[in-house]
């Protein structure tokens, strides 16, 4: 998951980035993203599924489709809602757009991005279970589904165990990796 995740991270922040500090891109390529989020992941597994059968890549899509949304979103509205006033301090001293940009808007932009990569992460977890469950052959999702028709209720018991560890090991990792990179959140939240 973590390289799937990765991909939808660096495009997901590129794309948000691009279309939050562009206008015309915004314009251009806002509402094309909004069709493509409104499909829910769980609507892609069959399509996916026909075109390219049950191996690795569909499951790298699927993560990417899953996780894609939350982080272009939370990025978008991070830059934002870069304040004004920070910009223009930025052009009193003679900076150009592109160190506006990487200076003051995408550092501002930070908390936003952050937010982003928490939910994608949850929903990249929750993308990979489905498809496992839907389609899969092996993984936690799969083991669900085995225990449910074999009704080996431990077996079902122990896997939602085993999602949940993971799911709290994930929000730890990212915010964890947050306050790394950002320690003024830390600040921020005691």
């Amino acid at each position: 998951m973590g390289v799937r995740l990765a991909l939808a991270w660096v495009f997901g922040i590129a794309f948000g980035i691009l279309t939050g500090w562009n206008r015309r891109m915004d314009a251009l390529l806002t509402p094309l993203f909004t069709a493509f989020r409104s499909v829910p992941p769980l609507a892609w597994i069959p399509l996916i599924t026909i075109w390219f059968g049950l191996g690795e890549f569909p499951k790298i899509l699927l993560v990417f489709i899953g996780s894609l949304p939350a982080i272009v979103v939370n990025t978008h509205a991070g830059m934002r809602y870069v304040q004004k006033t920070s910009l223009d301090v930025g052009t009193m001293f003679n900076a150009t757009s592109r160190q506006k940009l990487m200076k003051i808007a995408i550092p501002s932009a930070l908390d936003a991005i952050f937010a982003g990569v928490r939910t994608s992460t949850s929903a990249a977890w929750m993308v990979v279970l489905a498809a496992e469950m839907l389609g899969g052959k092996s993984g936690a999702g799969f083991l669900i589904i085995r225990g449910m028709d074999s009704l080996d209720m431990p077996l079902v018991l122990l896997s939602m165990i085993f999602i949940g560890l993971v799911g709290a090991l994930l929000a730890v990792l990212t915010q964890l990796t947050e306050r790394i990179l950002c320690p003024w959140t830390k600040k921020r939240s005691n």
